[in-house]
């Protein structure tokens, strides 16, 4: 009974101490990776294959004002369809190595000092808690345009891809899913033209999204 008693108490504290604290650690390694892959990926040799005439067409009124954005969906989407097979493969592949925690097979090994205490001395005394976790992604991407005016009768057309992860955390008696939008200017340009009074000095418009 004592045995039974003690067992139920330690399933008890992991689920309030342990599984809080890696979450908070999984978070910050996966967003972060996810954050560096976004960014490296779209290097010099990738964007010098956006040409933004080709993804988004202005239309004009006769006296050079801006009525609407349009985008080439069938450019669009396959430049998005490219690039979101190659972000989602790096997605899909993060692990999770913690430069601080030991990691085997997505199996976290937690010391006890870093739950009882916040000093760096103790944070890896105690014997080390083995957690099972898995990770699971989920990727949509989208163009976003911004058009807005830079000096006299001209204005800046600036293309932006923009990417969204969801990420799903399985562990002992939890779920939780999280995630973040990033987005980069992968395209500028200066075009003649001006922007109608009604839009204000910007106009913005996002093409439809495409998800894994």
């Amino acid at each position: 009974l004592i045995i039974f008693i003690i067992t139920l108490f330690f399933i008890s504290y992991i689920n309030k101490k342990v599984l809080p604290h890696i979450e908070y650690i999984v978070n910050t390694a996966v967003n972060k990776s996810i954050h560096n892959d976004f960014y490296y990926m779209f290097d010099e040799k990738t964007l010098g294959e956006v040409n933004l005439t080709d993804i988004i067409h202005l239309t004009e009124n006769e006296e050079g004002e801006v009525l609407t954005i349009d985008y080439r969906y069938d450019i669009a989407y396959e430049y998005l369809s490219k690039s979101m097979n190659s972000f989602y493969e790096k997605v899909s592949n993060t692990n999770l190595e913690i430069s601080t925690y030991k990691t085997d097979n997505n199996v976290i090994f937690i010391p006890l000092g870093s739950i009882k205490s916040n000093n760096v001395l103790f944070s890896f005394m105690g014997f080390k808690i083995p957690i099972k976790v898995e990770l699971l992604n989920d990727v949509s991407m989208k163009f976003k345009t911004k058009i807005s005016e830079y000096g006299l009768n001209n204005l800046l057309v600036e293309l932006y891809i923009v990417v969204k992860t969801n990420n799903y955390f399985f562990s002992p008696n939890n779920y939780y899913n999280f995630g973040e939008e990033n987005e980069l200017l992968i395209a500028s340009k200066i075009v003649v033209g001006k922007i109608p009074l009604y839009y204000g000095s910007t106009i913005e418009k996002s093409s439809s999204i495409l998800s894994s």
